[in-house]
C-alpha cells in the first residue's frame, strides 16, 4: 500500500473554502493524493535502489577482479618482450637526434627566407593600401550619385502614383460598365439560344421527313428497275418474228 503523501482531508477543506463544490473538492483531493503517492519516491524505495546498486557494483567488482587475475600472467609474459624491444629503441635514439638537428637547420633556413620575404610583403601591402585609399573618394562619389538617382526616381514614382490610382479607378469603372452591359445582354443571348434550339428542332424534323421521302423514292426506283430487268416478257407472235427476221436480212 502506498504511503500517504498529503492530507487529502485538509486539502479538500481548502478547496471547499476556495469555492469548489464539496464532491468536486473531495474527488480532486483524492485524485491528487493518489497521483502523488504513485509518483513520489519514499525512503524505502531509495533503500531498495541503493541495495540493488550495491549488489550490482559488488558483482561487477568480482567480475573485474577475476578478469584482472586472468590478465596478470599475460602481462608477466609481455615483460620479456618489452625488455627485448628496449635496446632497439636505444639504438634509434641517435637517429632521432640527427633528425632533430636536420629539422632545426631547415627551420633556421626557412626562417631566414621568410625574414627576407617580409619586407616585400610589407611593400606590397603598403602599395595595395595606397591604391584602395585612392579609390575611396571615387566610391564615395558613386555612393552620392546613386543616392541622388534614388531620390530622383523615388520622386518620379511618387508623382506617378496618383496617375496609377486614377487608371485603377477608370479601369474599375469600365469593368463595372462592361459587366452591366454583359449582364443586360444575357437575356438576349438566352432568347437567341431558345430560338436557335427551336429552329434546330424544326429543321431536324423537316430533314428527317425529306430524308424519309428520298429513301422511299430510291426504294421505289430500285424496285421498278429490278422489275423491268427481271420480269418475264410476253411471247412474240410467229408472224412478227418472221417479218423482223426478213427485215434484218434485207438490210444492206
Amino acid at each position: 500500500m502506498n504511503a500517504t503523501v498529503i492530507d487529502t482531508l485538509k486539502f479538500a477543506d481548502r478547496l471547499k473554502k476556495s469555492g469548489f463544490e464539496p464532491q468536486q473538492a473531495e474527488g480532486l483531493a483524492r485524485a491528487f493524493g493518489d497521483e502523488l503517492a504513485e509518483r513520489m519516491v519514499t525512503k524505502r524505495d531509495l533503500d531498495d535502489a541503493v541495495r540493488a546498486i550495491n549488489t550490482t557494483l559488488m558483482t561487477m567488482d568480482a567480475k573485474f577482479e577475476s578478469k584482472f587475475d586472468a590478465l596478470e600472467p599475460r602481462f608477466d609474459a609481455l615483460e620479456p618482450r618489452f625488455d627485448a624491444i628496449e635496446p632497439r629503441f636505444d639504438a634509434l635514439e641517435p637517429r632521432f637526434d640527427a633528425i632533430d638537428v636536420k629539422l632545426e637547420s631547415l627551420h633556421r633556413e626557412f626562417s631566414g627566407g621568410f625574414d627576407a620575404l617580409e619586407p616585400r610583403f610589407d611593400g606590397q601591402h603598403r602599395e595595395f593600401s595606397s591604391r584602395f585609399d585612392a579609390l575611396e573618394p571615387r566610391f564615395d562619389a558613386i555612393d552620392v550619385k546613386l543616392e541622388s538617382l534614388h531620390r530622383e526616381f523615388s520622386g518620379k514614382f511618387d508623382a506617378l502614383e496618383p496617375r496609377f490610382d486614377a487608371i485603377d479607378v477608370k479601369l474599375e469603372s469600365q469593368y463595372r460598365e462592361f459587366s452591366g452591359k454583359f449582364d443586360a445582354l444575357e437575356p438576349r443571348f438566352d432568347a437567341i439560344d431558345v430560338k436557335l434550339e427551336s429552329q434546330y428542332r424544326e429543321f431536324s424534323g423537316k430533314f428527317n421527313l425529306l430524308f424519309g421521302t428520298m429513301a422511299l423514292g430510291f426504294t421505289l426506283i430500285i424496285g421498278l428497275i429490278g422489275y423491268s430487268l427481271f420480269s418475264p416478257r410476253p411471247a412474240e407472235p410467229v408472224a412478227s418474228a418472221v417479218e423482223r427476221h426478213t427485215a434484218e436480212v434485207r438490210l444492206p
